[in-house]
């Protein structure tokens, strides 16, 4: 339960964290100063963003990985229900 609530939290935050660039001028870098991440984990993160909700679902719900999420959301979003198969 507490990993659901973790994976649900990096989708909230990811969310935050966009919408607050499309707003202002913030970049990639912006981000990784203000979060003390690194800009691949920013990276990853953000491509969470593109996963469509039956994929973003399976991971807040733990039946995919962070990786696995990471790997569908490089595809387009028309190919990603066929890949989550």
């Amino acid at each position: 339960m507490k990993t659901r609530c973790v994976k649900t939290c990096i989708l909230t935050k990811t969310r935050r964290a966009f919408n607050a660039c499309s707003t202002s001028p913030a970049t990639v870098a912006t981000l990784v100063e203000k979060s003390g991440k690194s800009a691949s984990h920013i990276y990853a993160h953000l491509s969470l963003l593109q996963l469509i909700p039956e994929v973003a679902e399976a991971f807040t719900q733990e039946r995919i990985t962070a990786s696995h999420a990471n790997l569908i959301a490089r595809l387009p979003q028309e190919s990603q229900a066929e890949a989550f198969e």
